[in-house]
């Protein structure tokens, strides 16, 4: 079987997200879990790394597809770039970024997605 450009998970930690319109809220294209964790979207900073975090949404162990996260701060268009991060979740149900540090792979990489806002006219 070809399976050239599919997204095989199983029991991995995985986040998809596309570039989108600016707004309050941040569509994650799939969002997939090994165990309960927060989607927390971050602004890029200026070099490139996880800035100010603009909302977060706590998903239970499991594979989500298009589900939105709720922003505190509305993202801005036109071109600006942010990261959907996933981070720990240590079972309270409030999200705090200080503890609840952003989850890694086996190749000690975040776990994250970028993506650009795009303008709609």
């Amino acid at each position: 079987a070809d399976d050239t450009g599919a997204v095989v998970v199983s029991g991995e930690n995985l986040l998809v997200v596309g570039d989108q319109p600016a707004g309050l809220m941040a569509v994650m294209s799939m969002v997939s879990l090994s165990q309960s964790g927060w989607v927390a979207v971050h602004e890029e900073t200026p070099e490139g790394a996880f800035g100010n975090i603009l909302g977060a949404r706590r998903f239970p162990e499991g594979k989500y597809f298009g589900s939105a996260i709720e922003l505190l701060r509305a993202t801005e268009g036109d071109g600006k770039a942010y990261y959907a991060v996933l981070h720990e979740d240590d079972g309270d149900t409030v999200f705090d970024f200080q503890t609840e540090k952003p989850v890694e792979d086996e190749s000690g990489s975040s776990v994250s997605a970028r993506f650009v806002t795009t303008f709609i006219e």
